[in-house]
């Protein structure tokens, strides 16, 4: 059976621990018409590491970097990032 997103998401529990650990770069992304569950994700990352860049995409939800949808904005941001 394919695990969903939402049962992804929800399987991480208490993991979070686990994420705090991570001692590098991070850019969690984010779109502003992304789903509850993946933007209350990305709130609790932003507790758990808080030195992270974090951006949030306006206009577009969680497949931005699709072809159909708008991957020019994701990659500008990932180039920005990696510089």
């Amino acid at each position: 059976m394919r695990s969903t997103e939402f049962e992804i998401v929800r399987s991480v529990g208490d993991q979070w621990g686990r994420v705090a650990e991570l001692r590098c770069d991070t850019l969690p992304l984010g779109g502003s018409k992304s789903v509850g569950y993946l933007r209350d994700a990305l709130d609790r990352l932003h507790t758990v590491l808080p030195d992270a860049e974090y951006m949030t995409l306006a206009g577009v939800g969680h497949t931005a970097a699709f072809t159909d949808e708008q991957p020019e904005l994701v990659a500008a941001e990932l180039r920005d990032f990696f510089r």
